[in-house]
């Protein structure tokens, strides 16, 4: 796969993450309302206890309800959490699978261009080691000339000054 299709496979977890946090806050939010509901709930039946002890069996089961309906949501948020983190390590895994293979793809790919870039250097480098050797060659032989040259110019002018 190419690096943009990952990067969007990447970003859907990230919503999808995101998606699940906030169903986790709303149930957050949702338990404390219970909480909060529940505590309410008591303060009123305790007063109401003061006054009338007829209604104690109604509070208890009342308590009671909202006891078993506390703990269902417990179980099933546990639940819930239990699953997206499941899911959650899947997809981690996978995520890490396909970084893994996409490094090692890269890891080649930059390994066949380093081979090829020295190649080339090293094609340049024995053109330029040929020039060199070209130049040097050249170098002496207008050294070779200028001292013939010279021995003979000395002989001539010699001669012609006679």
């Amino acid at each position: 796969m190419d690096i943009e299709t990952e990067l969007l496979l990447l970003k859907n977890d990230v919503s999808r993450i995101t998606t699940f946090s906030e169903k986790l806050d709303a149930a957050i939010e949702r338990m404390g309302d219970v909480s909060n509901n529940i505590a309410r709930m008591l303060a009123v039946h305790e007063e109401r206890l003061n006054k009338q002890d007829s209604l104690d069996e109604e509070l208890y089961a009342l308590i009671e309800k909202r006891r078993k309906e506390m703990q269902d949501d417990i179980k099933e948020l546990h639940s819930r959490i239990t699953t997206v983190s499941r899911e959650l390590s899947s997809d981690m895994s996978e995520v890490e699978q396909r970084l893994m293979t996409a490094m090692t793809y890269g890891m080649n790919d930059l390994k066949k261009c380093i081979t090829e870039d020295q190649k080339k250097i090293m094609e340049e480098r024995k053109d330029l080691e040929q020039r060199v050797a070209e130049l040097e060659r050249w170098r002496w032989i207008v050294l070779g000339g200028s001292i013939t040259f010279a021995a003979f110019a000395n002989q001539i002018i010699e001669f012609l000054l006679k």
